[in-house]
């Protein structure tokens, strides 16, 4: 009987036949949407795929624009609503509208950090804008599906730029205030790269200091106060929502409670100025995120079940307006 060992066989692509030259003349009659699924899902080919991509890239950058002033030039003076807005709290703050053809905004969304690599290495210039008018890195973190680009692009723009604005039009968002809706580890990406920036904390709006609540812990939020920072003072404009509002909403990092708790203990209980909804019926209405953990710890040290809110509501009937069955018994205990 022989020893020998079965030859695994593999099928043969383009990529191993045909000369390089030819290859990529073949992938030179593909549309740009057709090369990105090749980058991404065909590793024989890919390299050839990305050299063709940076050579019609060169040849014709008909990907961006590169400055506002061109932006405008290129709707007639005509841009139109590039943004719907949402109700500000949440994830994500604003949606881009997308019309027409728009192919950065898709290497962007789709997170294809290959590609935006090579592109860049082709001349890219990383502040150029999208044909809706959106900066590349606002894309990046207006999705939240992007997160190797964006973080790409932070690591390739000069500081400085990055105090910038998401988007061309009215009441663009800044980039600072994106990351800290995106998630602790991109802004403090960001913050890594402005934080020797004289102005940068001009840039840190309420709604930032709000953001950062969500997402932040006690070591970040120690570091953030040594850059004078304090997310203990954080109140969301018009609403009136703290520290605790967002803390309770999305945060499960524990020890930053703890480190509310050590600062401002007396909040606790305190409604917001629009509805007189406590940190805990926040807690109790959110709908996206399991707050069991949170709810236990705030009522632990003294967050009150029994507060009614500016409407005749209590957490406990906001947790079943919410359809959160399993928060109901912990606010019954906790009233009984």
């Amino acid at each position: 009987m022989s020893d020998t060992q079965p030859v695994a066989l593999r099928c043969r692509s383009a990529g191993d036949i045909l000369p390089a030259e030819l290859t990529q003349l073949i992938l030179e009659t593909f549309d740009d949407q057709e090369l990105r699924r090749i980058v991404r899902e065909i590793e024989d080919l890919a390299d050839h795929a990305i050299e063709v991509i940076k050579v019609k890239f060169i040849a014709n950058n008909s990907l961006t624009i590169p400055d506002a002033a061109s932006v405008d030039a290129y709707h007639n003076d005509m841009l139109g609503p590039n943004h719907i807005s949402t109700n500000g709290i949440c994830f994500p703050l604003e949606v881009p509208i997308i019309r027409g053809s728009d192919p950065i905004a898709g290497v962007i969304r789709g997170n294809e950090v290959r590609v935006m690599k090579i592109l860049i290495e082709a001349g890219l210039d990383v502040l150029s804008y999208s044909k809706n008018g959106w900066t590349l890195l606002g894309l990046a973190l207006v999705w939240g599906t992007s997160d190797d680009v964006a973080a790409l692009l932070i690591d390739e723009m000069d500081p400085a730029h990055l105090l910038g604005f998401a988007r061309l039009g009215d009441s663009a968002p800044c980039l600072l205030t994106l990351a800290a809706y995106s998630s602790k580890e991109m802004f403090r990406r960001m913050w890594l790269r402005v934080r020797r920036l004289d102005n940068w904390t001009a840039y840190m709006y309420p709604v930032t200091h709000y953001q950062l609540c969500r997402h932040a812990d006690a070591a970040f939020a120690e570091e953030l106060l040594a850059d004078g920072i304090d997310l203990s003072r954080a109140v969301l404009p018009e609403q009136g929502r703290t520290a605790w509002h967002a803390a309770a909403e999305a945060n499960n990092n524990m020890d930053f409670f703890e480190w509310l708790y050590l600062r401002i203990p007396e909040q606790i209980n305190q409604g917001s100025s629009l509805e007189g909804y406590t940190p805990l019926m926040t807690a109790a209405a959110e709908r996206w995120h399991d707050r069991a953990k949170a709810i236990k710890w705030l009522l632990a040290h003294g967050a009150d079940p029994e507060i009614v809110s500016q409407n005749g509501k209590t957490a406990m009937s906001m947790a079943e307006a919410a359809n959160n069955p399993h928060l109901i018994p912990l606010l019954k205990q906790e009233s009984a």
